[in-house]
């Protein structure tokens, strides 16, 4: 059972190189990297985005194909992300 404060102790979570420096107000495909190397995560359901301290909403604000991720709106420079694959 979880209880609050502990760690997980399943699952296989992958945090994704950042593709923070790419963002221009202009790109809104960018390739998915895990320690350099392409990461293919299946779906937009398998991973967890966060673009601005706001968590996306999987075939809504982006969408996978193969190793990239494509917004539905370019981020601006400087927007903070990270990206979770679960």
């Amino acid at each position: 059972m979880a209880y609050l404060g502990r760690e997980l102790t399943a699952g296989n979570y992958l945090k994704l190189d950042s593709i923070e420096p790419q963002f221009n107000g202009n790109l809104v495909t960018f390739d998915l990297k895990a320690g350099g190397s392409a990461h293919f995560p299946g779906s937009s359901y398998s991973l967890h985005v966060s673009l601005g301290g706001v968590v996306q909403e999987p075939e809504a604000a982006y969408i996978i194909n193969q190793d990239q991720i494509q917004f539905a709106a370019a981020p601006n420079a400087g927007d903070d992300c990270f990206i979770v694959s679960l």
